[in-house]
């Protein structure tokens, strides 16, 4: 996709299709430095693997959320993967999807036994003369597994699914929601872009993570934005040791559905819930709220691994975006309804109109 941006001049684009894939976004917002870092690092046979993967990967979450959403969803994995129609094609995707994570784990698995050793430099030792960089997580999980600890290589290949392909759709998405909410509230937009100027002001240095802890109020609206959009609605857990609540039992064993978008919206916890209120984040407003009140990445020991990238990176993206361009949206387009399947996601795109600043 080409597009052309013209100072005053509104483009009218087709969002959510567009962000699907942040790099290409992002990279036509960098630096020439920074895309020839990015040039050098990726290759033809990433992309080829990527567009690859990417329709692997929709196929995985549409027969998900068809499963869930039907009769099969009742019948025990053993019995759906093997004995029906879909539950074999969703596992031949599925085993597709695990070859490749894999193969990237064995790979670098042997890499780092033929080093013999994980080169890494202390980020705190300002007087090495190498250059600074942090040991990939991959790594950390192999180093880990090698020193002793007990995971195997299924553990180790399911936190790199998780952070593969978990991802995949979740970030471009809240990202897009944001837009809109930013679009639909001119004023909140603007109140963002001030403080953005605030910390930047008129230079055009890169953002740094210094910058996005200054960033309070733009916090604060990407947490209202997805309370009211989650990324996803709703997860699954199965219940270790027995609960009761009120006059019901559940047992141990038991698989429960928590509804994300239903707690998000529950006016004895967030008043007037479908209103777009950001300072409901703030210090003082947040103090006394339950701590499971807002769970965008679930919570406890079983919580979203990669929260604290996926913040760190929608705050970059949306600097980035919001540091040059201005968006607001057609009324003819308002409300964008929701899908409600795995990842919700804009029914029917995300047509926002963007101006230069």
């Amino acid at each position: 996709m080409s597009l052309v941006f013209k100072k005053q001049k509104m483009t009218e684009i087709e969002l959510y299709s567009f962000n699907g894939s942040n790099f290409q976004f992002v990279y036509s917002l960098a630096t020439p430095k920074q895309k020839l870092q990015w040039a050098l690092k990726l290759t033809h046979r990433l992309i080829q693997t990527l567009s690859i993967l990417k329709p692997l990967i929709g196929k995985v979450q549409e027969m998900t959320r068809a499963r869930f959403y039907s009769a099969e969803g009742l019948l025990p994995d053993w019995i759906y993967f093997l004995l029906t129609r879909n539950g074999r094609k969703h596992r031949k995707y599925i085993q597709t999807l695990h070859a490749f994570s894999m193969k990237v784990l064995r790979e670098r698995k042997a890499q780092l036994e033929f080093a013999k050793t994980i080169d890494v430099v202390d980020v705190k030792d300002t007087s090495s003369t190498k250059a600074r960089k942090r040991r990939p997580f991959l790594d950390l999980l192999l180093k880990t597994a090698r020193e002793g600890a007990d995971l195997s290589e299924a553990d180790i290949l399911s936190q790199v699914d998780n952070f593969m392909f978990a991802g995949h759709d979740t970030t471009s998405t809240a990202i897009t929601w944001f837009l809109y909410c930013m679009a639909t509230h001119p004023d909140e937009q603007e109140r963002v872009y001030e403080e953005i100027q605030e910390c930047f002001g008129n230079s055009d240095r890169s953002c740094a993570l210094e910058d996005l802890h200054k960033l309070k109020y733009l916090e604060c609206c990407m947490k209202e934005s997805i309370r009211l959009h989650p990324s996803v609605a709703n997860f699954r857990r199965q219940i270790s040791e027995q609960v009761q609540l009120d006059d019901y039992t559940i047992p141990v064993g038991a698989s429960i559905s928590v509804q994300i978008y239903a707690l998000h919206h529950n006016e004895e916890l967030f008043a007037d819930p479908l209103s777009f209120k950001p300072e409901r984040f703030k210090v003082e407003q947040s103090i006394g709220r339950h701590p499971f009140a807002f769970i965008p990445f679930s919570a406890g020991p079983r919580n979203c691994i990669g929260q604290k990238y996926a913040v760190y990176e929608e705050k970059a993206i949306l600097v980035a975006l919001l540091r040059k361009f201005h968006f607001t949206i057609d009324a003819r387009h308002r409300p964008i309804k929701e899908t409600h399947g795995i990842i919700m996601k804009p029914a029917n795109g995300m047509p926002l109109l963007i101006t230069l600043r």
